[in-house]
């Protein structure tokens, strides 16, 4: 199905600006100084993905993204369900993938999550790009990490799957 432009040009400002401030908030909620930001980071790393509660799609996220169009929430959620399994494997499959080959994997999954209202694939996802702009390679802290976003793209898909019949 072929969007028009307009209904593009919406979605792309749309998840720019849920992403935007999504970040700003981040920003804002950190405790000041240098010493609470780096335990906080590090904190942040380790831990696992902290919207765990709530369902595993944002089903009126997807219907404002896609403007109401049916098809089009069918379509995209289609996409992801294609995508994210195969980007979840390319990011668990290779142990010998740089930490920046990782980032970009989990940022483009991120990006993906985020459009359909998959919140807890995109915050797994966000963890291994913050291990990866750690610069240290914690092999220890990105099992836990990939294994939480293994599990958070298997429930979304299992919901994908529940509402497309």
């Amino acid at each position: 199905m072929e969007t028009a432009w307009p209904a593009q040009l919406a979605n792309v400002v749309n998840a720019s600006v849920t992403i935007f401030i999504q970040n700003v908030q981040r920003l804002t909620a950190a405790p000041t100084g240098p010493r609470a930001s780096r335990r906080t980071k590090r904190r942040a790393m380790l831990e696992s993905p902290t919207d765990a509660v709530g369902p595993p799609l944002d089903l009126v996220h997807l219907a404002r993204q896609c403007l109401g169009d049916h098809e089009l929430e069918s379509e995209v959620l289609g996409l992801f369900r294609l995508q994210a399994p195969a980007l979840t494997a390319e990011l668990s499959g290779s142990p010998l993938l740089s930490l920046e080959s990782k980032a970009k994997i989990a940022h483009t999954l991120r990006g993906s999550a985020l459009a359909v209202g998959a919140r807890r694939v995109a915050s797994a996802a966000w963890r291994i790009e913050e291990l990866a702009a750690a610069g240290v390679d914690q092999r220890s802290a990105q099992a836990p990490a990939i294994a939480a976003l293994q599990a958070a793209v298997a429930e979304a898909l299992e919901e994908i799957d529940r509402i497309r019949g």
